[in-house]
């Protein structure tokens, strides 16, 4: 057992509380968070993006999707903690199946949305169990030796990567809060402040952010909230910079008006915040994010511009790599070294996913200084990266082979290949969401009883997060209509557990088709498909040419 849950349950004893949840996060709701905010992984060892842990004194389950099912049994050995799986079990039946007569299951109020508490009361409804708020996480006290935070100072992403200026952002998002008669939105997700105000900064490793809140008001106007010592450039006349111990004033200062609070990713805190000052609350779907979501000219182009020297990089690294005597580690360091000698490079989008054989099976495994598999003899070989540049942001996957493959991986990469294919070139009605594009990829798989436990496809920024929202392509219902100008991932894959995982990931971008009333996907990525994985019998005319016409486009690029 971990001594963190040790330390953890004499906390719960000494309050009269009988449990606590912990989500992978921090309270900015993010997926990527600072080494100073990963509390999940300090207290169980796991270190996937995604999860939860919920505490007793007689149980410690950790759950987390179908993603990090293979990396958490690995992760959570001799650790307390058992692994559930987020989607299929529910949390509320497991304590209530060992407690019968309930009990109080504590909270950060800051690291859980409006909505989670919302989903959360209910479920428990029909339970004798209560949630409670606590005012300071025992996490923050028990964590020894823990990470400092950074205090990397803010820069302005300039106009002619931005594309717009963020008076006219503001301006023109105001304009439609107003038209809701909503004085204000809070802004608590910092990629979101970034955006609309063109501001970007080095707080959270692969996201290209600086730890700030806003909001932003009918007029036009925006308080920005971020400690001072983070601020040396000068903002645009209608930003108003305040200290973030200002909040709740600024808050309060609505009296009589509508504030809005997106409940997706606004913490309960911050609804604490609004009621205490009897505050009207919307907490309506965020507009600042489809408004994000949805690239102008000059992002589109940044994004071309960026996915084709990412194409040039990649393909120097692959060439490589037949003769490279390396470990699973040192070829994400080469790939990394390849695209950091292109202009307006900037860092990696996320630590690079490279697994070997049995480890590419696993989903977002990640090679370190002591795991990293040695490259030898033949197998298949899985690698999972992207680069932060100046005017776009990439996410490339491609399995490839070392050695001869057996007809069996041959087999199971065409099908994923087929999946990935199908969603490249699909066209659809304007309306149309990505979830009711999604078999589209997985029905190649199915045909012989094989699926894959992940979304087919994730928005991603521009120069922000690699993972953005609200656009998605998955089996999960998303209500969020696909449109022009917005980018996304097209990953289908397939991973049979210890042996070998197959994914092929590229960025498309939504762009009109040539049947009116129709939309399209326009491919960003140029990588190569490994050829001598595909078996051709199982690919049509029409596959085969798609696949010829690809790989042509690929060379013009990178030649």
């Amino acid at each position: 057992m971990r001594p963190a849950l040790s330390a953890l349950r004499q906390f719960l004893t000494q309050n009269k509380l009988d449990g606590f949840i912990l989500p992978r996060g921090d309270r900015y709701l993010g997926e990527y968070v600072a080494p100073h905010d990963e509390m999940l992984a300090w207290l169980t060892g796991f270190t996937g993006s995604a999860g939860f842990a919920i505490v007793t004194q007689k149980s410690a389950h950790l759950f987390t999707d179908g993603r990090y099912q293979t990396q958490g049994q690995q992760e959570l050995q001799k650790s307390g903690f058992e692994l559930r799986h987020s989607v299929k079990d529910k949390f509320d039946e497991d304590l209530t199946a060992a407690f019968p007569n309930g009990g109080i299951l504590a909270f950060d109020p800051w690291l859980h949305s409006i909505d989670w508490h919302r989903q959360t009361v209910k479920k428990f409804n029909t339970t004798k169990w209560q949630i409670e708020a606590i005012a300071q996480n025992p996490i923050e006290n028990l964590w020894q030796n823990r990470p400092i935070p950074q205090k990397n100072g803010a820069q302005i992403h300039p106009l002619k990567f931005a594309g717009e200026t963020s008076a006219d952002k503001c301006a023109r998002l105001g304009s439609e809060l107003a038209q809701q008669n909503i004085e204000a939105e809070f802004i608590n997700d910092p990629t979101l402040v970034a955006w609309l105000l063109n501001i970007r900064g080095r707080d959270v490793p692969h996201i290209p952010v600086v730890h700030a809140r806003a909001m932003l008001h009918a007029s036009g106007r925006a308080e920005l909230f971020i400690d001072p010592r983070k601020l040396n450039i000068p903002l645009d006349p209608h930003i108003d910079v305040r200290d973030p111990d200002d909040m709740a004033q600024s808050i309060s200062s609505l009296q009589g008006k509508t504030i809005r609070l997106p409940a997706n990713n606004t913490p309960y805190a911050i609804l604490q915040m609004a009621q205490d000052a009897n505050i009207k609350t919307d907490t309506a779907p965020s507009g600042i994010m489809l408004a994000r979501a949805i690239k102008n000219p000059i992002e589109q182009n940044g994004m071309r511009n960026a996915h084709r020297r990412d194409a040039i990089a990649l393909a120097k690294a692959f060439k490589e790599f037949p003769s490279l005597v390396a470990n699973e580690l040192q070829i994400a360091q080469q790939v990394a070294s390849h695209r950091s000698h292109h202009e307006h490079y900037v860092e990696e989008s996320f630590p690079a996913i490279v697994g070997w054989r049995g480890n590419s099976a696993i989903v977002h495994y990640r090679p370190d200084d002591k795991n990293s598999a040695k490259i030898s003899g033949s197998g298949i070989l899985l690698i999972d990266s992207g680069g932060q540049y100046l005017d776009g942001t990439t996410d490339v996957t491609r399995t490839i082979t070392i050695g001869t493959p057996t007809a069996w991986q041959k087999e199971i990469y065409t099908r994923v290949l087929k999946g990935h294919l199908a969603i490249s070139r699909a066209q659809f009605p304007i309306g149309t969401t990505g979830s009711q594009l999604d078999t589209l990829a997985r029905q190649y798989l199915w045909e012989v009883g094989l699926d894959y436990d992940h979304g087919t496809g994730h928005g991603v920024g521009s120069f922000l997060s690699v993972h953005e929202g609200p656009q998605s392509i998955s089996n999960r219902a998303n209500s969020t209509a696909l449109v022009p100008g917005m980018v996304l991932s097209n990953e289908p894959g397939c991973y049979i557990e210890n042996e070998f995982g197959v994914r092929i990931e590229n960025l498309v971008m939504v762009t009109p088709s040539a049947q009116t009333g129709f939309l399209c996907f326009e491919t960003l990525t140029f990588v190569a498909y490994d050829e001598n994985l595909i078996e051709k019998s199982l690919l049509t005319e029409a596959e085969l040419e798609q696949i010829k016409i690809y790989h042509q486009r690929v060379q013009q690029i990178i030649q």
